[in-house]
């Protein structure tokens, strides 16, 4: 829970001021980021499943982009 916290609270702080379209990729990229580490973290203490961290992870970014993009318009 704490890593869709850091990655939303990341996001708004890459894109500043812009829209959402237009620093798309500054915030994949920041999602990238907090995904990779939260990897990394999981597999060192756990031994869940890399596909279903994954798929948790990808519809919590397009979760956070709907609910911005349709706050943005």
């Amino acid at each position: 829970m704490g890593a869709l916290v850091a990655a939303a609270i990341a996001s708004e702080i890459a894109l500043g001021k812009r829209k959402l379209q237009i620093g798309l990729s500054k915030v994949l990229v920041v999602w990238t980021v907090v995904y990779l580490a939260l990897m990394f973290l999981l597999f060192r203490h756990t031994d869940i499943g890399m596909v279903s961290i994954t798929i948790f992870w990808g519809g919590a970014f397009l979760s956070w982009f709907g609910i911005r993009s349709h706050l943005e318009s």
